[in-house]
This record gives structure tokens, sequence and C-alpha cells, in this order.
């Protein structure tokens, strides 16, 4: 588990990325 707060399509979203 990564960071989950900074949740910005930067990387990989692939966890819980709200938007």
């Amino acid at each position: 588990m990564l960071i989950q707060s900074n949740a910005t399509c930067s990387s990989t979203p692939d966890e819980s990325v709200d938007e």
C-alpha cells in the first residue's frame, strides 16, 4: 500500500484512485 492520501493519477492509478 503506497500513499493513499495523495491520490493524483500521476504514476499508476491502480489503487483506490478517487479521481
